[in-house]
């Protein structure tokens, strides 16, 4: 019995040592006072790019927006070891100060919504419960009154601010009697997409702020220093003013403390529990074995541990048919077909007559360096009928993981 109690309690002890990786995103498009576009784009980029950061993500939309009070609540459970993300896209407001502490006279708020009716969520309601969630942070916030971003929009470009005259009430809570001005928990990093007295825009095809965020991190920004990274999203706003004519609007990106400056948004992201550090890399596929023929083939991949390249391919014939390769490294959580751009669409078939069902398998390796169809075919494989196995391709030099695979096998009817 003692011992069991033991084994018990060093269960518990690994389960609660593991870091974990929470993220909640809110998009609010349908308004009572006055609808945006692009806000589901918003929050398909976000959810894609924090998946590939291995982060379990929860969503609200529009009238889910209101429970944004109860979800930070379930926050308040991480550790100082864990890492929380908070992105919101919509109409941002700011009301007159209610307590004098802000220097311009004004509280800046998100604007939140049923579609009957429009609520103003407070900043200094925010960072109350923001304070009390003991994680590292990543805040990023696309509304009015905290930026733009740039991207080439042929369409029609919407301010994301109430309009004059406007209807709205307060979003109450009873969590906090005492009004917090600061966020002042823990290490943060805050992404705005503006000044307090500018206004961020939206299109039909995503945010401004978001698709520049997300476009400069997809080509290595999330590699380079935060300040890099803001120079950057700034140099976007530039080029799309410079074009368009408007007036030139300036993101706010705001750390805990200053060292932070000078680290790269993965390195503040990474996972830096005890038990991380010493953990092999994985690569596991996860799909529904059943694939009909016409039907796209559909997976995802996940990677932890490590970042490296993918290489996803099939069998025809005793020959490697390469679906797709990534281009750079990546980890987190992978959608195929989605995340790969696959064009055409890879889809499932029969290549039996007349058989009911057939089996065909997908292979995944993940490498430290891409993968050439040379070596998949002449050096990488051994290929027989029950699985394959990969020789090494690292470089002889330190540091470097030994290519992995996964294998997928899917019943084709």
């Amino acid at each position: 019995m003692k011992i069991l109690k033991i084994l018990a309690l060093v269960a518990i002890l690994i389960t609660s040592s593991m870091a974990k990786k929470e993220a909640l995103i809110i998009g609010v498009s349908d308004y009572y006072n006055s609808d945006l576009n692009g806000i589901e784009t918003d929050i398909y980029n976000m959810e894609t790019l924090l998946r590939r950061w291995g982060f379990h993500v929860t969503k609200l939309t529009n009238s889910e927006s209101l429970r944004i009070i109860d979800k930070l609540r379930e926050y308040q459970t991480l550790s100082p070891n864990d890492t929380f993300v908070f992105y919101f896209s919509g109409h941002g407001f700011h009301i007159p100060d209610r307590n004098g502490d802000e220097s311009d006279g004004q509280d800046e708020t998100l604007v939140l919504s049923n579609s009957q009716r429009d609520f103003l969520f407070l900043d200094d309601t925010l960072f109350g419960y923001l304070n009390k969630i003991k994680a590292k942070k990543l805040i990023v916030l696309d509304s009015c009154h905290s930026g733009t971003a740039f991207k080439e929009f042929n369409n029609e470009v919407q301010p994301k601010t109430l309009p004059e005259g406007a209807k709205y009430e307060i979003l109450q809570t009873k969590a906090f009697r005492r009004r917090e001005s600061n966020l002042n928990s823990g290490k943060y990093i805050v992404l705005s997409a503006s000044q307090d007295n500018e206004l961020s825009l939206a299109t039909p095809n995503g945010s401004l702020f978001t698709n520049a965020l997300v476009s400069n991190i997809k080509s290595g920004g999330d590699k380079r220093t935060i300040l890099d990274l803001k120079l950057e999203v700034e140099d976007s706003i530039r080029r799309y003013c410079t074009a368009t004519g408007r007036t030139m609007q300036h993101p706010n990106f705001v750390v805990s403390s200053p060292d932070l400056r000078n680290i790269s948004l993965s390195e503040f992201l990474k996972d830096n529990s005890s038990n991380s550090s010493s953990s092999k890399p994985k690569l596991t596929i996860k799909a529904n074995r059943y694939c009909s023929e016409g039907q796209l083939l559909n997976f995802n991949i996940n990677i932890e541990g490590v970042e490296g390249y993918l290489t996803i391919f099939s069998i025809e014939k005793g020959e490697p048919f390469i679906m797709t390769q990534t281009s750079k490294p990546v980890s987190g959580i992978l959608r195929f077909q989605d995340d790969f751009n696959i064009n055409p669409p890879i889809e499932c078939y029969k290549a039996c007559k007349n058989c009911q069902r057939e089996e065909s398998s997908v292979y995944v390796i993940l490498s430290p360096k891409k993968l050439t169809l040379r070596e998949i075919k002449s050096k990488a494989l051994i290929l027989n009928s029950k699985n394959v196995r990969i020789r090494s391709f690292r470089h002889r030099s330190s540091g470097e993981f030994e290519p992995i695979m996964a294998k997928a096998t899917f019943i084709i009817e």
